[in-house]
């Protein structure tokens, strides 16, 4: 194993350490096609470069990547991905971590509304261990617009291998058009009550008793997904 595990669960909870489970594809795999994407008129939060070029401190995508290694570890054996769109701008943008917030993942900082929901929801099911969060496209969107059709192309191998072997589920149009999986309403705009009975309604059966939907473990097919402006 790649990783030590020193921090980890201070972090991010639940860690599940199986023995089947290769962790180290969190880093040689995942994080390698992460941190190579590049797509004009959106961020690579993960990329030093990229980051300052976008005013951010030097260091400041070092820490992001350190911190979505580290999630990615800490959740490598959930059986369920839950697919957003893009990283928040008072979000991902700031910890690297999809659905989280600096105040979440630190106790200080901005919050941000949808991803208090969705830890919210998905910790009153049960299923806080058992859930890893990711968006269709990993690049942070300029003016917090909706992912292009570009970015959602350019995300799509990297996406493909987190989703692989695990159920799928996709909040936002967005991400059900990249995934095919079923769809569960955002939160933001109002949609906090649908997402959590969506959501309810796919994950309400215990861990080990299986799932009423979702797109079954395996390769996904992509949809083709509309140009957005």
């Amino acid at each position: 194993m790649v990783f030590t595990m020193s921090g980890i669960v201070k972090r991010f909870g639940g860690l599940t350490a199986l023995d089947h489970v290769d962790f180290a594809v969190a880093d040689s795999e995942v994080m390698a096609l992460v941190g190579a994407l590049r797509v004009l008129g959106s961020l690579n939060l993960y990329d030093e470069v990229d980051s300052v070029a976008w005013g951010d401190h030097q260091g400041a995508a070092t820490d992001r990547r350190a911190a979505l290694t580290e999630y990615l570890v800490s959740r490598w054996a959930a059986p369920v991905v839950l697919v957003g769109e893009a990283p928040g701008r008072n979000g991902a943008r700031w910890t690297g971590v999809p659905f989280t917030s600096s105040h979440q993942l630190t106790g200080a900082g901005a919050k941000e509304p949808t991803a208090t929901v969705v830890h919210r929801v998905v910790a009153e099911l049960g299923w806080a261990a058992d859930v890893l969060f990711w968006n269709a496209s990993v690049l942070f969107p300029s003016a917090n617009r909706d992912p292009r059709r570009a970015e959602l192309d350019a995300c799509a191998p990297v996406l493909d291998r987190v989703c692989r072997g695990r159920t799928v589920l996709a909040v936002g149009r967005h991400a059900e058009r990249a995934t095919g999986a079923p769809y569960v309403r955002h939160p933001s705009h109002g949609g906090a009550t649908r997402f959590a009975e969506d959501l309810r309604r796919a994950l309400g059966r215990p861990v080990d008793a299986g799932l009423g939907g979702g797109v079954p473990p395996g390769r996904l097919g992509y949809r083709q997904v509309e140009e957005v402006s």
